[in-house]
């Protein structure tokens, strides 16, 4: 048997019953203080829409060209790609605390929240366009 270098790691330290309680709660706050009506001009839709592609864009491109040069191809480098927009957790974290310490307006805090859900929504899609899919056995589908 061997002994891991780092003891506990991948082992949350905190009850599984504390996120269940605590994430909604999280998701909940976010989303009262998330002020879309506050977007009211064309000029502000614009930069949200801009901010959105260029985020995704940069996510996907920074980790698919990170995946080619690791020697994957050109399929797994995309399916790479678009799993990392689902960080969307670490993001409503980072940008609830530079709007509580007053680093991005409550317009920017509305546009970075509505980027996070959006690059996360059109996740699923995406791969389920991009992963072959094969028949199993009993019927169900399962990715290759």
């Amino acid at each position: 048997m061997t002994k891991s270098l780092l003891p506990g790691c991948g082992k949350s330290v905190l009850p599984l019953s504390f996120w269940f309680f605590f994430l909604p709660i999280f998701f909940t706050y976010t989303g009262l203080r998330t002020n879309i009506a506050a977007l009211d001009g064309l000029g502000l839709w614009i930069w949200c829409g801009l901010i959105l592609i260029l985020a995704t864009i940069s996510k996907f491109a920074g980790v698919y060209v990170a995946a080619r040069i690791s020697g994957l191809n050109h399929h797994q480098g995309k399916i790479i790609g678009v799993m990392m927009n689902t960080r969307a957790l670490m993001e409503l974290i980072v940008i609830n605390v530079g709007y509580d310490m007053g680093a991005i307006s409550e317009n920017v805090f509305t546009m970075l929240v509505i980027m996070a859900i959006v690059s996360t929504v059109v996740t699923t899609p995406l791969l389920r366009r991009w992963l072959p899919h094969v028949q199993g056995q009993h019927g169900e589908v399962v990715a290759t």
